[in-house]
């Protein structure tokens, strides 16, 4: 078990999301969207992944996000030039507004971008969609939205 922090405390404990098997349907549990006009619900593992494979800077198909369609969380991707920025917002109480939002952490040498390679944002997505907590090989940074 690896401890998991939200925010400055220490929230659970996950086991490997690596143990877990991708499921092949969730039904209502995602929504896929993208900048080009993409909206699945309920959308298949392949198609999340060829979704974000697919996205290319400057054009207009350069965001995607998969979220949870009975609550606010949500992992999201910007392609740019550089590389990708990887998001992911956990909500715990949507009634009174409570969430995380953080940004995946892996300072590019020649920018000051928080920019991911393409595993890396694809690690993200599969974990969110196992429902498992935000991978642990990359860092990441709690924003104040």
């Amino acid at each position: 078990m690896n401890p998991v922090i939200s925010g400055s405390h220490l929230v659970r404990e996950r086991s490997d999301p690596e143990t877990k098997p991708l499921p092949q349907s969730r039904p209502n549990d995602f929504v896929l969207k993208n900048e080009a006009g993409l909206k699945r619900n309920n959308p298949p593992w392949p198609l999340i992944e060829r979704v974000v494979c697919e996205l290319e800077p400057r054009s207009h198909n350069k965001f995607a996000i998969l979220e949870k369609s009975l609550g606010w969380s949500y992992v999201q991707t910007l392609r740019v030039p550089e590389g990708w920025l990887v998001e992911w917002r956990a909500f715990f109480d949507r009634e009174v507004g409570c969430y995380t939002h953080f940004r995946a952490v892996t300072l590019c040498p020649s920018s000051d971008a928080d920019l991911c390679t393409l595993d890396q944002v694809i690690d993200a997505f599969r974990s969110f969609y196992r429902h498992a907590m935000p991978p642990a090989g990359l860092k990441w940074r709690e924003l104040e939205i």
